[in-house]
């Protein structure tokens, strides 16, 4: 937990399989980038902060990987959209275990 934008403070329940899989990236970029010049917790290969339109890049071709299409030429899946997406499964799931 820490504190965030506008000074909230906020925890985030994830499960199991996504802290190990964030546990072994601390490992692998602890490994290659001991000494990395940026406290963010994602870092390019350099160890600088991610640049944004690095990431779009990326998750673009992870898009495009996945077979996912446009459902018109302004609306395409956004990194920002798994946020929300995933914020409305969980309440939903949340509501359907009582």
């Amino acid at each position: 937990m820490r504190h965030s934008k506008f000074g909230k403070t906020r925890e985030l329940p994830v499960h199991d399989t996504t802290t190990a899989a964030l546990r072994a990236y601390v490992g692998r970029r602890d490994k290659l980038c001991p000494r990395a010049s940026s406290p963010a917790f994602f870092v390019s290969l350099a160890g600088t902060r991610l640049l944004c339109g690095n990431v779009h890049i990326g998750f673009l071709g992870l898009v495009r990987g996945a077979g996912l299409t446009p459902r018109s030429p302004t609306c395409r899946p956004r990194p920002h959209d798994l946020r929300h997406s995933l914020a409305v499964s969980t309440l939903i799931e949340w509501y359907r275990d009582g």
